[in-house]
């Protein structure tokens, strides 16, 4: 998180936690309150004019892709012109923002270009401006002040995402493959797995998203050990039983975490329908202060028979513990199964890659339907 030169009193909360708002978290508990002059819940969100230079000279500070401030809002200008680039209006990045039936707010996006308007190249920088909708802001008539801040003063979302190239039907076959990979985003939250968690009471923007070596060290370290828990959030359930849509998942993430027994050492794992696939660039060791504490590999789950299923949009991430990395007596027979055999487990939701082959021929029949060049029907039909 940034500080922006400014002296944030952040919350103690357990490992894991960081701060990752909803957008009518921002509207409801953040700006509305800073509208207000109201106690925040966590003076995380610094005040800068974010529209004062370009985004890549901002005080972002840390290593997320994602930064939060107050700022001034932008002109209703469709361009914002700014020194080596300008900020353009992205028509398809708006809209109101609700909460409990009500409108609370409205968001629009501006994604930055290097160079001079319109034929700037654009870059990994987006803006999400984030204001009140007056209505929701009890404020008397006269009150002017505050009436001023719920025009001007907007909550922004500073990301860096990887654009997608548009389609030059000239690329080399090689440069294509490239093209085709794209990133996926994941929102993050936490799974009950059907039992009765001990949550902890949470500043309101706060999610449960936490690295791997916070999995190991924190929480998979200390269920091995018996250990109190950061905080009781993660269930345990055997992932393996039964197929990832049938798992005790709840809410709406796309990510969920659970202690299962260790996945057997096979490269395939045979379920109702079909089956987990080791993804071997998905293997690796996990690192903290400098030492190995733990090893992740990856599974995909694929629909219908070995090996000729198709891959769908379910993964797991299975994290075991470094042996080396937990003290444990040569007589403790308990712990040292524990070591062997449990796992933490981090159950994804991302949309597998469209084979380069398959993209290259959607791209064709698009160009065939904008006129470039004529295919066959008998080929369009198969």
């Amino acid at each position: 998180m940034a500080t922006g030169g400014q002296a944030l009193n952040r919350p103690t909360l357990p490992a894991g936690y960081r701060f990752s708002p909803n957008n009518d978290d921002l509207i409801v508990y953040y700006l509305k309150r800073k509208v207000l002059g109201q106690q925040l819940p966590a003076d995380i969100i610094p005040t800068t004019d974010v529209y004062a230079s370009s985004p890549n000279k901002l005080p972002l500070g840390g290593e997320p892709n994602e930064w939060f401030f107050f700022s001034t809002r932008s002109k209703d200008d469709d361009v914002i012109e700014l020194d080596g680039g300008y900020y353009a209006i992205d028509p398809e990045g708006a809209g109101p923002i609700t909460w409990e039936g009500k409108t609370v707010g409205y968001v629009k996006t501006l994604n930055f270009y290097k160079g001079n308007s319109p034929d700037g190249k654009e870059t990994e920088w987006m803006v999400e401006e984030f204001r009140v909708n007056p209505e929701f802001v009890p404020v008397n008539n006269d009150d002017r002040s505050t009436q001023e801040k719920i025009e001007n003063l907007v909550a922004c979302k500073i990301s860096r995402v990887q654009p997608e190239p548009e389609w030059d039907f000239n690329l080399q076959i090689h440069e294509f493959i490239l093209f085709c990979l794209h990133i996926v985003c994941r929102n993050i939250s936490m799974a009950s797995g059907g039992q009765a968690l001990n949550v902890p009471v949470l500043v309101p923007g706060y999610r449960f998203i936490p690295t791997d070596d916070e999995l190991i060290v924190y929480y998979l370290k200390r269920k091995i050990m018996g250990q109190q828990l950061p905080c009781d959030v993660i269930p345990t359930i055997d992932v393996y039983a039964s197929n990832p849509d049938k798992l005790p998942l709840g809410g709406e993430a796309n990510e969920w975490f659970f202690f299962s027994t260790r996945s057997k050492d096979d490269d395939v794992i045979v379920l109702d329908g079909g089956y987990y696939a080791i993804d071997p660039e998905g293997a690796g060791p996990i690192t903290w202060e400098g030492k190995t504490v733990g090893y992740v590999k990856t599974l995909n789950f694929y629909k219908g028979s070995s090996p000729d299923g198709k891959e769908t949009e379910w993964m797991v991430e299975e994290l075991r513990v470094n042996p080396e990395f937990v003290p444990v007596d040569n007589d403790d027979r308990s712990t040292q199964e524990k070591i062997e055999n449990l796992v933490a487990c981090r159950v994804s939701r991302v949309q597998p890659e469209t084979e380069w082959y398959e993209y290259f021929d959607e791209e064709i029949e698009k160009e065939a339907k904008r006129g470039k060049f004529e295919i066959p029907a008998s080929l369009l039909e198969e």
